[in-house]
């Protein structure tokens, strides 16, 4: 879905390109995904962007903790992404230990044992 999506961008994705780069220089790789993020968002008019899998990822990485919540929500409830993934992908590591995501798993029957 996200390479498909990627290669049906307007033609003025050079725009896009010079706003990743922008966003990387101006705050590295968390920059440079925030406005990839935002791009998708603004596309698609959900705050998840493409997927809500691909939206709790961006949004993790990015740090903005309270959208990523509602899309990880959004990708546990349709059943794409899987508790052992969350177990294991480092980049939900900094929030593994917040009563929110606990709760979150316990909500759709996951623990992190």
């Amino acid at each position: 879905a996200l390479e498909a999506a990627v290669r049906s961008l307007p033609e003025g994705s050079e725009a896009l390109e010079a706003l990743m780069r922008r966003g990387f220089e101006e705050g590295g790789y968390q920059g440079m995904v925030q406005v990839l993020n935002e791009h998708f968002v603004a596309l698609t008019g959900s705050p998840c962007g493409l997927a809500p899998g691909l939206g709790s990822v961006f949004y993790a990485i990015t740090g903005d903790a309270d959208p990523m919540y509602h899309c990880l929500d959004e990708a546990l409830a349709s059943g794409r992404t899987s508790g052992l993934y969350l177990k294991v992908n480092p980049i939900w590591a900094p929030y593994r230990s917040d009563p929110r995501f606990q709760a979150l798993l316990r909500r759709r029957g996951l623990s992190l044992e």
